[in-house]
């Protein structure tokens, strides 16, 4: 049976405390508003019923009963909803195959679906058996839930909205590469960091990684702490010193000459256009 809920998620930063698993499953029924936010783990949510307004990373949508959407540890989102009957499935990076999340990280655009007939008849039925499983004390509960879920989650990459932007052609090592940098830019990291993340060396990795994506890391990384920072600067009244630190930078003033030479305007001066655009 779902559950009413009318919580309001923290701004900017969430947390799920995990208890014996790495895999949260909410069922639930929402009513009202949240603020922009993101988290630290990801979140699959799919709406069984009712309509409500999502916005991802600043791009809004109307959502309602077959609709499901993804975000990453680089997304900040907002729901506000009515009524809205919804299963909502937070896990960690580590809960799945690598191999998933490394497609979920390749997704080039925002993680937006929808299920029609009977594939969205299927998919509840998935979620159903992994509420079940979650809520079980089966000695086998966490393997039934891991294999649930990477299923479900295949399903959603398969889906036609993000098919071909969820398979960038690249080598298996950066492919693994860019999902850990999506998951702790926000964090202090460094080329050789992330090359050890990978089991490859430093000078190996920097040059592959190049080759690959284009860019060399540390403009990557920028780049994406920069995209990160411009759409906080664009939804929030936050200053840019909490901008800057929840970005990933180590300090306000490089923040703000970043953004500057990749833009042209200062943080303040989008801020500023952002709230009179809203």
């Amino acid at each position: 049976m779902a559950k009413k809920n009318v919580s309001t998620p923290m701004l900017l930063g969430s947390r799920v405390t995990y208890g014996r698993s790495e895999i949260e499953v909410i069922h639930k029924v929402y009513n009202g508003s949240s603020v922009p936010h993101w988290h630290d783990f990801y979140e699959l949510e799919v709406m069984i019923s009712g309509s409500g307004d999502y916005d991802i990373n600043g791009k809004l949508c109307t959502v309602g009963e077959g609709n499901a959407y993804l975000v990453t540890p680089e997304d900040y989102h907002r729901l506000e909803a009515c009524d809205m009957e919804m299963y909502t499935v937070c896990f960690t990076g580590t809960s799945v195959d690598g191999a998933v999340t490394d497609r979920i990280n390749g997704c080039s655009m925002n993680m937006i679906v929808k299920f029609d007939g009977r594939q969205f008849s299927y998919i509840t039925k998935l979620l159903q058996m992994l509420e079940r499983e979650f809520n079980s004390d089966s000695h086998d509960r966490e393997r039934s839930m891991r294999n649930l879920l990477e299923y479900i989650l295949i399903c959603f990459l398969r889906a036609p909205e993000l098919a071909a932007a969820s398979e960038r052609k690249l080598s298996h090592t950066v492919m693994r590469a860019v999902s850990y940098i999506k998951q702790n830019f926000k964090s202090e990291l460094t080329l050789s960091d992330v090359a050890a993340a990978v089991s490859v060396s430093t000078n190996y990795f920097g040059t592959l990684f190049k080759n690959e994506m284009g860019v060399n890391f540390n403009r990557y990384l920028m780049l994406t702490r920069l995209r990160y920072a411009s759409n906080l600067l664009r939804q929030h009244d936050l200053s840019v010193e909490q901008i800057a630190y929840a970005s990933g930078f180590a300090s306000p003033s490089y923040f703000s000459e970043s953004y500057r030479k990749e833009f042209g305007k200062t943080p303040s001066e989008e801020g500023t256009r952002g709230k009179r655009r809203q």
